[in-house]
């Protein structure tokens, strides 16, 4: 169906909490809540102690990073290669080939330059 401007039955405000009430995520956060008859442990309860089994006694190396993930959060990257945290200054391009050509400075007086060399 295309688009169509003005269209009523556009949902604006996005998805609504749990939509049409169908939600995994909650439906799993309310088992998870629910005890278990043999232990009379909550879901989660077990849950949680297999994790920790699995990452101690097994010692599944990717369960532990999931943890320690989960835990802590992941390590910020870094993205600064080149200023070393410094504030970066913008440059006018401009003002920059003023100075080095003279004053008003077409984009053709350049090319034919860059053309004579």
């Amino acid at each position: 169906m295309p688009f169509t401007k003005g269209d009523p039955n556009i949902n604006r405000k996005g998805r609504i909490d749990g939509g049409d009430g169908f939600s995994i995520t909650k439906m799993v956060r309310d088992e998870l809540a629910k005890v278990e008859p043999k232990t009379q442990k909550t879901w989660g309860e077990l849950v949680i102690k297999r994790i920790l089994l699995k990452a101690t006694s097994e010692g599944d190396v990717q369960m532990l990073k999931a943890i320690w993930a989960y835990m802590d959060g992941m390590p910020v990257q870094s993205t600064d290669l080149t200023s070393g945290g410094d504030k970066i200054q913008r440059i006018d391009i401009q003002t920059l080939l003023e100075k080095a050509y003279g004053t008003n400075i077409r984009n053709e007086d350049m090319s034919n330059d860059s053309k004579e060399r």
